[in-house]
């Protein structure tokens, strides 16, 4: 309870979040799961705050796609027809850093006082795609020696499309602004705080990373609660973001919704140990409305397409609060243990955060 105490007195904390992967296109998100932690539970007082996070993820994915051929074009004297099953693994990893600024003013709306915030991400994102196995199967035993020059040709074809798919970039991301409103009593805190995130990131559509998620709009409404108790501390934060069209490829990143949450005790005046963890949820499909031409983007598009995900990380977490509140200083490992049409991996994260 001290640390919190000498926290309140020189002023606050907030992270909304930007930037991860998930079921949506090239597994992209506008927003990063695990950004919440021991800045949930603290409280927000009026005045100015800059955070700097910096975050490294990585994360892999297997992948199975499936090929069919008319043995006919390979000259085979009767009907027949080939599966080929190419077996590839994803690699991604993400680093950044999530400059923010804050303000919230002594003016009230609605009993809470208002305020704003901006973040405008530095970012650098690789994604890797090996063929790891192709295996094809033909219907008709007699036509079993067609299925080497299926396999041979899939390889081929299937190596340039993993080539094509691996690249890295780096540069700014997409701008987020969101107006803050903060309701406060002596123990506990609510924040609302809708943001939109802009496409102003750079991006281009023929690669797979890209620091911008894309030529779309997000509006990512997110709700805050803070609870400060004698010794215990508690933050949850919940946004579900809705996506438009991205008018580069005509595809659509399904709405999702995310949860954080940060469990933190006080072991002296100025740290403090717990546990942060996070969910993510997507609720409605990715969407195309004009399947690409390009074989890299439709074999990127085909991963998620019609899909929705989900996604779960739990680790510990660390945060030393200097002087009256002069800044605090966290760190956390949050890894992922459970996942579905997304990489899975785990993240470290350190977060600085100075009111002034």
């Amino acid at each position: 309870m001290m640390a919190v105490k000498a926290l309140r007195a020189g002023g606050a904390l907030l992270v909304a979040a930007l930037v991860g992967v998930n079921a949506s296109e090239n597994y992209d998100l506008r927003y990063a799961p695990g950004v919440g932690g021991a800045d949930m539970s603290a409280p927000m007082e009026p005045g100015w705050v800059v955070q700097t996070p910096l975050y490294s993820y990585s994360g892999s994915i297997d992948h199975t796609s499936f090929k069919s051929t008319n043995l006919a074009l390979l000259g085979a004297p009767i009907a027949g027809t080939a599966t080929t099953a190419m077996d590839s693994k994803i690699r991604i990893n993400v680093d950044g850093v999530l400059p923010r600024l804050t303000y919230l003013s002594n003016t009230q709306f609605l009993g809470a006082n208002v305020g704003f915030t901006a973040l405008l991400p530095l970012l650098r994102k690789k994604t890797d795609v090996s063929l790891n196995a192709v295996n094809t199967k033909v219907d008709v035993a007699a036509l079993q020696a067609y299925a080497p020059k299926v396999n041979a040709a899939a390889t081929v074809s299937g190596q340039a499309v993993a080539a094509a798919n691996s690249n890295a970039s780096s540069g700014v991301g997409d701008l987020e602004l969101a107006p803050v409103l903060r309701w406060s009593n002596e123990t506990s805190q609510w924040m609302f705080v809708p943001a939109v995130v802009l496409p102003t990131g750079k991006y281009d559509g023929d690669k797979a990373a890209n620091p911008g998620s894309g030529n779309f709009y997000t509006f990512r409404p997110l709700v805050q609660y803070s609870y400060i108790g004698d010794g215990w501390d508690v933050g949850v934060r919940a946004s579900v973001a809705f996506n438009s069209r991205n008018r580069d490829t005509h595809f659509r990143n399904g709405n999702y919704m995310n949860l954080d949450a940060a469990l933190m005790r006080s072991v002296n005046d100025a740290t403090r140990v717990g546990l942060a963890a996070y969910a993510v949820y997507q609720f409605t499909e990715d969407t195309v409305n004009a399947p690409s031409a390009n074989a890299a983007m439709a074999a990127r598009q085909d991963l998620t397409l019609g899909k929705k995900g989900y996604d779960y990380g739990i680790g510990p977490e660390i945060a030393w609060i200097k002087g009256a509140g002069d800044f605090m200083l966290d760190a956390r490992y949050v890894r992922e243990f459970a996942s579905d049409n997304r990489p899975q991996g785990g993240a470290f994260w350190v977060n600085l955060s100075v009111p002034f």
